[in-house]
């Protein structure tokens, strides 16, 4: 089988140079692992959580909108606050802050401390996209590059997977020490936060040689230097995330309660996810080379309404010959 033979070899390549990575690389790696399996058991019960507290629907969505909300006022200024900090001191703050916050969220039930709460971990989580890459390139060489984000977006994509994947399983195990649905819940979330917490621990063994480079804090570039195809690409980007707005954030209420799937069908499909995302992750480049960059990009956005139609047009019925008939 020589597809098998190459996929081995590949792998044989990949751990090859994982070992050349420089320190920093791997530790942060295995705190972004932590992370993401965090965030993958918080994504799938968080919701189902805050409805098992009888809480209403609409104030579910002003919870869930309080994290994108900080996203859009801190994706800027966070640049600015990292540089000052450094990468170890801004990670250090990522992950503990938004640790701490996801275990605030499931700390009570009232809804303006849980409304608090995701705000605050929207606002620390926004600065680690921004000083991941930065951070990345500052400790890899050019020959090291290609497999450092390949490798960092696998093994986001899979410790997420995993997460996941436990979120429909943990609380049935919490429920056979007598514990009602809602506690199980709040014990899943609170070791996902807990697990958050922990990746500030392999971040304390960074050696922070490298900092952000400190230059005069300025808006001029985001205002004044955006050109016309920034602005098109602004403007799909803004239909798309409200699209992804209004159906994401809900996916696991909208299989459990409108599809009457399983906590556990849901997360398994979450979990497999990432495997067509690998997948296209692999194809795009050979496509992009094919049909070209706007052809290829515009071939991906089409899948997302297609996703929606088919969302839309499933019926409970068909959901639960899915789901092996259990509602």
């Amino acid at each position: 089988m020589p597809w098998f033979h190459n996929i081995v070899n590949g792998a044989r390549v990949y751990i090859r140079e994982v070992r050349k990575f420089h320190r920093n690389i791997r530790l942060l790696m295995l705190a972004s692992m932590l992370a993401y399996l965090a965030t993958g058991i918080f994504s799938v019960d968080f919701n189902l959580y805050i409805l098992s507290l009888g809480i209403k629907a609409d104030s579910l969505g002003k919870i869930l909108s309080a994290g994108p909300f900080a996203h859009m006022l801190a994706a800027i200024p966070i640049g600015f606050f990292a540089e000052r900090l450094g990468f170890r001191r801004a990670f250090l703050a990522i992950y503990s802050i938004t640790g701490i916050a996801m275990i605030a969220q499931v700390a009570t039930g009232n809804v303006y401390v849980i409304t608090t709460a995701a705000f605050l971990a929207g606002l620390a989580i926004s600065g680690d996209f921004v000083v991941r890459l930065p951070f990345l390139s500052a400790n890899v060489q050019d020959s090291e590059r290609a497999y450092v984000f390949s490798i960092d977006a696998f093994l986001s994509g899979i410790t997420y997977a995993l997460g996941a994947l436990l979120a429909g399983f943990l609380p049935n195990l919490f429920q056979t020490f007598n514990l009602d649905l809602s506690a199980s819940y709040r014990t899943t979330l609170l070791i996902s936060g807990g697990i958050m917490t922990l990746a500030f621990f392999p971040v304390l063994l960074i050696r922070d040689h490298t900092h952000l480079e400190k230059r005069k804090i300025s808006l001029a570039p985001y205002l004044w230097g955006i050109d016309r195809f920034t602005v098109k690409a602004a403007i799909i980007e803004f239909f798309i995330g409200v699209t992804f707005g209004m159906i994401v954030p809900f996916m696991n209420i909208i299989f459990l309660y409108h599809l009457n799937t399983t906590r556990e069908f849901y997360s398994t499909v979450e979990a497999l996810a990432f495997i067509p995302t690998i997948l296209f992750t692999l194809v795009g480049p050979i496509l992009v080379l094919r049909l070209g960059s706007v052809r290829a990009i515009t071939l991906g956005r089409m899948l997302v309404p297609a996703f929606l139609l088919v969302l839309a047009v499933t019926t409970a019925r068909k959901a639960r010959v899915v789901a092996g008939g259990r509602g």
